[in-house]
């Protein structure tokens, strides 16, 4: 009996989650109303390139730029996130690597998320969480081994050290050598920011749509 439940567990976790996608949302396109740029700072550029390139395949006319403490920008609205509550994800990888008889490694970190729209005007604060990993399918027991040391050893793409070596300092010889290179990491980042994006990209179109529908009040 005990074996028959676990098939039927590792079979939905296949069908569910085999693997970890990033899809964007449904939402409909969204019609400007008017035809001067919205002008967006930003203080993560690679926040940036994924916002302003999702706005733009929405039909929306933006100007991005990258906020500079030194220099006064006249912009509409200023956009952030902020990485909390981190996680290796580890009694949760043991779970998943129990429920495939041992046979499943996996491997992820995740966080919550907090992305920041603000104007002169107001100031919002969107809750996400983002997540990204790996898994395969090893031997029995391997599985569960790789996914128990694995997730200790994981600790480099923890979201917030894959925020500090790609946007505020260049990682070190020693970690360059043993864990990944600045594109490695602002390419797992990348990941990051967009799964926790893509769970609350509505909410940011709908304040852009309102704010065209005031025409820049």
């Amino acid at each position: 009996m005990f074996l028959k439940l676990s098939l039927i567990s590792l079979l939905l976790f296949i069908v569910s989650t085999c693997k970890l996608d990033i899809t964007q949302s449904n939402s409909n396109f969204i019609q400007r109303g008017n035809n001067f740029p919205i002008k967006i700072a930003f203080r993560d550029p690679i926040l940036l390139e994924i916002l302003c390139n999702s706005f733009q395949e929405r039909g929306f006319i933006i100007q991005c730029f990258l906020k500079k403490k030194e220099e006064k920008q006249n912009y509409d609205f200023y956009i952030d996130s902020k990485i909390d509550t981190v996680s290796s994800d580890i009694l949760k990888n043991i779970s998943m690597s129990i429920l495939t008889l041992t046979t499943g490694a996996f491997v992820s970190t995740s966080a919550k998320n907090t992305f920041s729209i603000k104007n002169k005007n107001m100031k919002l604060l969107i809750p996400s969480q983002g997540k990204i990993g790996l898994w395969a399918y090893l031997p029995p027991y391997m599985g569960f081994l790789a996914t128990s040391f694995g997730s200790v050893l994981n600790t480099n793409r923890l979201p917030h050290n894959l925020y500090k070596y790609c946007v505020i300092e260049e990682p070190g010889k020693y970690r360059k050598t043993l864990e990944q290179s600045r594109d490695d990491y602002c390419e797992d980042y990348k990941e990051f920011l967009l799964d926790s994006y893509y769970k609350v990209d509505d909410k940011f179109y709908s304040i852009l749509q309102i704010y065209l529908a005031k025409g820049n009040k």
